[in-house]
């Protein structure tokens, strides 16, 4: 853990320990106690699970506070993360609507046994998600981040010249932005 960290930890146990008493000598035996109970542990960094930049918590918290945040606000230039933000689901879910609403099953996309709707997959968890190339890939079966970066492209290519098939993309895409 770095020292930034470390020293953030202590000033926020120091101050709940002040808290709990007002006394000092308490306050410095609540400090020893959490120190010495976390000797030899390994802590990890909390701030390695943040979603979006800045709301750490389980799945419910996160969609708790995205529901609160108001869609105008997220409009702004100066937002970080706003895909994230705009975006209801994690990749997992998806990938799952993606699915259902092609009709087809985890495992054709993921073994390519249908590239163009892989190609969609590509293409719509690009649009709706703050994933990276080599996330997406991982999630589709290792596939390279420049393979997904090719199958993205031929896909932006395929809907400029197949007007059904960009219809029966956008209905799928209000379909996974909720």
């Amino acid at each position: 853990m770095n020292r930034s960290i470390t020293s953030l930890l202590v000033v926020i146990v120091v101050a709940v320990g002040f808290m709990v008493s007002k006394n000092k000598r308490v306050a410095r035996n609540i400090y020893k106690n959490f120190v010495e109970s976390a000797l030899g542990i390994k802590v990890e960094n909390p701030l390695q699970k943040l979603y979006a930049g800045f709301i750490l918590g389980k799945e419910h918290f996160v969609k708790e506070v995205l529901d609160k945040l108001k869609e105008e606000s997220l409009d702004k230039g100066d937002i970080s993360y706003r895909r994230a933000l705009k975006t209801p689901y994690g990749a997992e879910e998806i990938f799952e609507k993606i699915c259902k609403d092609l009709d087809v099953s985890h495992y054709e996309i993921k073994k390519n046994k249908r590239k163009e709707y892989r190609d969609m997959v590509i293409f719509l968890m690009k649009k709706s998600s703050d994933l990276t190339n080599k996330q997406i890939g991982l999630l589709l079966g290792n596939l390279s981040y420049s393979g997904v970066a090719k199958a993205h492209q031929r896909f932006l290519e395929k809907i400029k010249r197949n007007t059904g098939l960009r219809k029966k993309t956008e209905k799928i895409m209000s379909n996974v932005k909720g």
